[in-house]
């Protein structure tokens, strides 16, 4: 497990800097879901494995080794820039 923090940190400079949405990292993820017939990106998944939503009654503090390097990729982050990844 890794810390989400310098993800989440990533996503908010981007957000502010350039306007990037949770929908638009869920998507570059292949994060998506299935609603009334139609595919929408989790933007919620996002915000979760981003501790910014509640998950199980919780706010999450890491994510996996895969969900982190689907993040690098994602959030523009160099995998060696992520301690133990």
């Amino acid at each position: 497990m890794h810390a989400n923090a310098p993800f989440r940190e990533r996503f908010l400079e981007l957000e502010e800097k350039e306007g990037l949405s949770l929908g638009e990292v869920a998507a570059r993820c292949g994060w998506v879901q299935w609603k009334k017939g139609k595919e929408r990106c989790d933007s919620t998944r996002v915000a979760r494995q981003l501790g910014m939503a509640v998950d199980c009654g919780k706010i999450r503090t890491e994510v996996t080794a895969e969900n982190a390097l689907l993040l690098c990729k994602a959030l523009h982050i160099d995998p060696v820039d992520i301690p133990d990844l």
